[in-house]
């Protein structure tokens, strides 16, 4: 429904819920259902990259390119849906850990400092 209303963030956030449930979990059917409406939020909402293609990219050993995509997501995404809250914050931790004391985690550390200051 959000995803014919317009609100891919909703959406998304619909959808991990629906595939966490017990059923969506067990049953490949459900499970595969989840992933394809997913892939039709991704189409509505224009994001054809996705929050998690940041995290690939830094687990291949390229954290300025992952942060350059991760920087991407809107301000509003990251601060009001719990969903991509925790990803970014996920992403964040592997940044340090991956890059410590580098300019690419200033740079990270810079821009999520915006967003509490918009929230």
């Amino acid at each position: 429904m959000y995803r014919h209303m317009g609100r891919p963030a909703d959406a998304f956030a619909a959808d991990d819920v629906a595939r966490n449930l017990h059923l969506t979990r067990r049953a490949p059917l459900f499970a595969s259902l989840g992933l394809a409406r997913q892939g039709a939020i991704h189409s509505t909402a224009q994001d054809r990259t996705g929050t998690r293609l940041a995290h690939a990219q830094l687990a291949q050993g390229a954290p300025d390119v992952a942060t350059a995509t991760a920087m991407k997501v809107p301000a509003e995404a990251a601060t009001q849906h719990t969903r991509v809250t925790r990803m970014l914050q996920e992403f964040g931790a592997a940044l340090r850990a991956t890059a410590p004391g580098t300019s690419t985690v200033q740079t990270w550390t810079k821009h999520t400092a915006t967003w509490r200051r918009a929230a």
